[in-house]
């Protein structure tokens, strides 16, 4: 991604290593699993993110249906990383946001909705207290299934390939 922070990459590429399809796939099956027929993966597109708008278009890569982001997205927004659930174009599952400072926000929406949000601290990965957990309905169910996203981000070395 042009323009992403390195400390933002280098989390993101941890993350990357260590999760899989099951990640998304459990946080949608919280809040509701969208009907992903018709939609394709697309490694590039413009998209207006993460808000509408003209002045937020940027690149973007994932899932589209019918021309919207609709399955897991990610783009880079201020030097940060943000992967992310999408539903006929509206936030919709999880939101993992790598930032330049190597903390983690971990949001769950549901249909454009936020119903939480926790920030991981840089150097433990331990919830920080500032900013505090938000809970519009959710934040429960986040902290529940919090050790599926806190084992993605375990500095694992990358796997050899055997010859």
């Amino acid at each position: 991604m042009p323009n992403l922070h390195a400390v933002a990459q280098k989390k993101y590429a941890v993350f990357c290593r260590n999760r899989t399809a099951e990640l998304h796939a459990t946080f949608l099956g919280l809040v509701g699993v969208p009907d992903f027929d018709g939609a394709e993966y697309v490694p590039a597109f413009t998209a207006c993110v993460p808000w509408p708008g003209k002045t937020n278009e940027r690149k973007a890569g994932g899932m589209v249906k019918k021309g919207i982001m609709h399955g897991v997205v990610r783009y880079e927004y201020k030097g940060s990383l943000v992967e992310e659930g999408r539903k006929d174009g509206a936030e919709h599952g999880l939101r993992v946001v790598c930032v330049q400072t190597g903390d983690i926000w971990i949001r769950l929406f549901s249909n454009g909705k936020r119903l939480a949000q926790i920030v991981l601290s840089s150097l433990d990965y331990s919830v920080a207290s500032n900013p505090k957990p938000i809970d519009e309905g959710g934040l429960v169910k986040l902290q529940a299934h919090l050790h599926l996203i806190l084992e993605c981000f375990e500095a694992r070395p990358p796997t050899s390939r055997s010859r």
